[in-house]
């Protein structure tokens, strides 16, 4: 069976009492499996509309989800941001970072110093 932008995988008609319906399982081109389970109006349906049916039901769920950003968080990232660009500016200025390095560089320079200090001292 051909199922445009995915690859076929298998599927399996059942009656049910509530009416027949078709379980397929489809792989996406760009990886994962999706599994689920459509209405059919007869048991005895052509392949080609079978497709058809099922190709409608992956539009309806295979979409990709944006990521829900809190508007509070947004304004807490960027302030972080901001504000670690003013230190790194002020730092740069007094001559403790060098242009291109960056704070987390600095840290790692002051536990040296420190640790040569600590070993110094005994």
């Amino acid at each position: 069976m051909e199922i445009e932008g995915y690859k076929y995988i298998q599927h399996k008609l059942k009656p049910r009492p509530w009416g027949p319906e078709c379980q397929f399982t489809v792989e996406k081109l760009i990886g994962g499996f999706i599994d689920d389970v459509i209405s059919i109006p007869d048991m005895k349906i052509e392949e080609k509309e079978l497709a058809q049916l099922i190709l409608d039901r992956l539009k309806l769920i295979d979409h990709e989800i944006e990521p829900f950003i809190d508007p509070q968080m947004k304004m807490i990232e960027d302030a972080v941001l901001a504000k670690e660009v003013e230190i790194k500016s002020i730092l740069e200025q007094k001559g403790l970072l060098e242009k291109g390095q960056s704070i987390e560089d600095m840290k790692s320079k002051a536990e040296i110093v420190v640790a040569e200090a600590e070993i110094g001292d005994k």
